[in-house]
């Protein structure tokens, strides 16, 4: 006797159409943002090469530091060979998906010219659940290869990493990114600040946090009325959240790192109709090489839930142990790369490639080791010059002198102090 088939329950039923018909307007939807708005981003035909050689400041010292620290043929060697070496063994994995987020400083977006302001990395892990996002201090002093760009007959170049956005677009910066961390990135996304304002703007604002100096620089500097505790920040707070520089590059980065992370995370709560509003708007502030399946696959995702559940973990880069400005100055970052991209995989991969040997030489040690030599040359400076410029000018018999202004000095000489074992 034959059996009869269970009848699917209605809700089951219902499930099915829904997710059909949602299939299908990711596929017109996604087809349609692709052949719209999303195009790849080319290198500058002419870039601005007097980014090459010349340190993108308008500080005297910080100029002569750069020139100084490109003269340490050691730390050159130590960049050189690290950036060069082992290309081929790149980390990767099959259930990681890696962009590369980049915010170009305030250059056109129709142009590929001026330096990456922000740079970070975001994974899409499948099997562990979890989007990790890392920001990568653009600062950092890095090697770039400037034969990746098609500029052969240019010196190899050793300055910030921002620096390889302005002479061989985002191709040249990932490049850059992948040679000196050891990893395989997947995609990339390029906008500007005013990109930044209108995902900011489409998200409704975004929570953040800034104590009491970074308030005040935020007044002065960009005349930035802090919200309250608790309330989200406006899209033109938001910039200048992001671009203020007076508290040094370090904290700079950690703001921007805090600012993905809250954006990642409003992103995932949007709901149906506000994810596909809010794809829509990457398309027309973003350059992306994600074209045709690619985005169907990521638009599909957001809307029928996906990367949406998962968990979002921050990172920045440079780690506090693991970099080291040189000399006085907090814009000259010098990181142990070796190190970092242990960490970077780590961080992405939750796996890493990279065994370091704990007497090697690295770049912080070097550096330091010259920052130790200039600390003791500024105190010895500092003692001659009190030395030459006492503050108080005594006769042949220890007893103060007139003033500058023709007075006598009141004060009675000094009487020695016998020994005391008290304080005060």
């Amino acid at each position: 006797m034959a059996k009869n088939k269970t009848a699917p329950s209605i809700g089951l039923i219902i499930f099915a159409v829904v997710a059909a018909v949602l299939v299908v307007v990711c596929a017109v939807l996604g087809m349609s943002l692709a052949n719209r708005t999303f195009v790849p981003e080319t290198a500058p035909a002419d870039p601005i090469t007097e980014y090459i050689n010349v340190v993108d400041s308008t500080d005297e010292t910080t100029d002569e530091y750069y020139t100084e620290l490109r003269k340490m043929t050691d730390l050159q060697d130590l960049v050189t060979s690290w950036s060069a070496n082992n290309n081929d063994a790149k980390f990767r994995s099959s259930a990681v998906t890696t962009f590369l987020l980049t915010v170009k400083e305030a250059a056109p977006m129709d142009t590929n010219y001026g330096n990456a302001d922000l740079a970070a990395l975001i994974s899409v892990n499948t099997e562990t659940g979890t989007v990790s996002s890392v920001s990568i201090d653009t600062d950092m002093f890095v090697y770039i290869d400037l034969k990746d760009a098609g500029l052969q007959n240019k010196t190899p170049v050793y300055t910030k990493l921002k620096v390889a956005y302005a002479n061989g677009g985002i191709k040249l910066l990932e490049q850059t990114i992948e040679n000196n961390f050891k990893i395989e990135i997947d995609h990339y996304l390029v906008t500007d600040m005013t990109g930044v304002k209108t995902i900011v703007e489409a998200l409704g604002g975004i929570k953040l946090n800034a104590d009491e100096d970074l308030a005040k620089f935020l007044s002065e500097d960009f005349q930035t009325e802090i919200p309250a505790e608790n309330a989200k920040w406006n899209a033109d707070q938001v910039v200048s959240f992001l671009r203020e520089t007076r508290d040094g590059t370090v904290n700079r980065n950690v703001r921007h790192n805090e600012a993905l992370h809250e954006i990642i995370n409003a992103a995932k709560n949007l709901g149906f109709t506000d994810a596909f509003s809010f794809i829509k708007t990457l398309s027309d502030v973003c350059k992306t090489d994600l074209v045709g399946n690619e985005l169907l696959t990521a638009l599909r995702a957001t809307l029928l839930g996906g990367w949406k559940n998962y968990t979002v973990a921050s990172h920045v880069l440079p780690e506090e142990d693991s970099a080291v400005s040189y000399k006085d100055s907090e814009d000259l970052l010098i990181v142990d790369i070796p190190m970092q991209a242990q960490s970077l995989q780590k961080m992405l991969f939750n796996n890493s490639n990279i065994t370091l040997n704990e007497n090697r030489l690295s770049t912080v040690k070097l550096v330091d080791a010259v920052n130790s030599i200039f600390a003791e040359e500024q105190l010895s400076d500092e003692a001659l010059s009190s030395l030459d410029n006492p503050a108080t000018s005594l006769d042949e018999n220890g007893n103060p002198i007139a003033g500058e202004n023709g007075a006598d000095v009141t004060e009675e000489p000094t009487e020695p102090v016998e020994d005391s074992n008290t304080l005060g």
